[in-house]
């Protein structure tokens, strides 16, 4: 297959430059995304994006991953002792209480109890 190499050059080029438009507009559209990060998480973004990304050194990634770790992982404690809530008590203490605020009325009732 003999092709004229003026015209596979010429191919080879258009080729090069779409390519090219394509990685600018690729580069713009991760530009704006980083920028949302950033403005969305503050420097926890910052280093969202730095170890998130491949093209920077490890040692980099590996620094920023150790400074977002507390931010993205609670740390394990010993686990909090709750007091039981046991039902009995909860009723009794009511009761108790109930019983106080009752007023005990002393005495005989005035008169009949008018007819209906």
């Amino acid at each position: 297959m003999a092709t004229d190499p003026l015209a596979q050059i010429a191919r080879l080029e258009f080729v090069v430059r779409e390519q090219m438009k394509h990685i600018d507009e690729l580069r713009a559209k991760y530009d704006a995304l980083v920028e949302a990060v950033q403005k969305e998480y503050g420097a926890h973004g910052t280093l969202i994006i730095t170890y998130a990304d491949p093209t920077k050194p490890d040692s980099v990634r590996i620094k920023a991953a150790a400074a977002a770790l507390p931010f993205e992982k609670p740390k394990v404690s010993a686990p909090q002792q709750h007091q039981h809530f046991v039902l009995y008590d909860y009723l009794e203490a009511a009761r108790l209480k109930k019983r106080q605020d009752l007023k005990v009325l002393e005495g005989k009732p005035e008169g009949d109890p008018p007819v209906a």
